[in-house]
């Protein structure tokens, strides 16, 4: 019989989080970007600077580098008898 002791949500924080946090973040940076003039910052249209930019695109770049690096090493653990087995996570 096997037993699973990994959190249901170890699939998700591996794959699911990594990409829709940097998709969306990408998002707003490329926004930011592409149409300063449209873009709402701190309550002022077009109130999008050059050093927001590139603020937002630093926090973006090492926020999606700590995601996956985070989400690298999780694991699914399950025990199967009396062994401890580490299948594939996305199988």
């Amino acid at each position: 019989m096997t037993r699973t002791l990994s959190s249901r949500w170890t699939f998700i924080q591996k794959w699911v989080f990594p990409i829709v946090w940097s998709g969306g973040f990408e998002f707003v940076t490329m926004r930011m970007f592409l149409h300063p003039e449209t873009f709402v910052f701190n309550g002022v249209q077009g109130g999008a600077t050059r050093s927001s930019q590139v603020l937002f695109a630093g926090a973006w770049l090492i926020g999606t580098a700590m995601a996956l690096a985070f989400g690298w090493n999780l694991k699914r653990v399950c025990v199967d008898g009396g062994a401890v087995r580490l299948p594939k996570l996305g199988a």
